[in-house]
């Protein structure tokens, strides 16, 4: 049987949807939006009216998690790490991800800089967000 056009989108939508109402954790250690060097340039370049499509989109990290075109990882669970990182706080978080129909759980620590940067580590590979708010808010 044939597989209509769309559904498989819509099939893993409603699988994730649930996943995805049940993890309203937020993280209050991130205030405002925060990306790479190189999605920050993305998001200028969305913002100044250049396309927005699979390339072009930037992938994001609010107090709700992370926000990319066809990937999403949103909190499930935040704990304080007693160990000081980075000259910040440090933190423990359980994050449910998903990307087109597959979904997952992984573990994510995020690490406040003392110059307002958030480095954050998956799988022992580290990656530094800056702040990148959108013109829009700020």
């Amino acid at each position: 049987m044939k597989v209509p056009r769309g559904m498989t989108a819509l099939v893993a939508m409603l699988v994730a949807w649930p996943v995805m109402a049940k993890t309203g954790v937020k993280a209050a250690f991130i205030q405002g939006t925060y990306a790479t060097d190189h999605e920050c340039k993305k998001l200028r370049a969305v913002e100044a009216g250049g396309p927005k499509n699979v390339a072009t989109a930037p992938e994001l990290l609010t107090s709700g998690g992370f926000l990319g075109w066809e990937n999403w990882c949103s909190f499930a669970s935040i704990k304080a790490s007693p160990v000081k990182r980075n000259g910040g706080d440090a933190f423990v978080a359980k994050m449910s991800c998903g990307e087109g129909p597959e979904i997952w759980t992984d573990t994510y620590k995020f690490a406040r800089r003392a110059d307002g940067a958030i480095d954050v580590t998956v799988k022992g590979k580290t990656t530094r967000y800056l702040r990148c708010d959108s013109k829009a808010r700020g």
